[in-house]
């Protein structure tokens, strides 16, 4: 492999000269201008997503016996703590916590459904779930629908 393809950021840099999906910018024919790829976009959003809930769950994981993720708000942090401990996460299995960040990611848990799942936890209603987090009701159940089943029944294990 020449050597600057061993440079993660290089293999970046020389992907996007053949793929379009990775392209930062694509050129718009129709209006003779580059305009920004969407995928591009979705792709950088969802690395800083995973960079950040990697951290998260590294901290945690670090002082299992506190809530310690510091996400600046109490339920999501409870979420964390819960989280870590239901799977056995430790702060030294690096590639355990990869792919459990990979997971939350993928499967699109907000820290709003995050929220949400905690107070089901604690046996609020719909109502009162949209009530504490200033939300509809409707917005509840539809975030809870949209929840993949394996992230519902962890917490709701117990």
């Amino acid at each position: 492999m020449p050597a600057a393809l061993s440079d993660p950021e290089e293999k970046l840099k020389f992907s996007t000269y053949y793929c379009s999906a990775h392209r930062p910018q694509l050129r718009d024919e129709l209006k003779a201008a580059w305009r920004v790829n969407p995928a591009y976009r979705r792709a950088m959003r969802s690395l800083e997503w995973f960079d950040q809930e990697l951290k998260r769950l590294s901290r945690q994981a670090g002082v299992r016996r506190m809530v310690l993720a510091q996400t600046g708000d109490p339920l999501t942090d409870c979420y964390y703590h819960r989280y870590v401990e239901e799977n056995d996460l430790r702060a030294g299995d690096e590639a355990e916590l990869r792919q459990h960040a990979r997971r939350l990611v993928d499967a699109r848990m907000t820290d709003r459904k995050k929220q949400i799942l905690i107070l089901e936890r604690a046996h609020f209603s719909h109502a009162e779930i949209a009530e504490r987090l200033g939300v509809e009701r409707q917005a509840v159940s539809k975030a809870l629908k949209t929840i993949p089943k394996g992230f519902r029944h962890l917490l709701l294990r117990g």
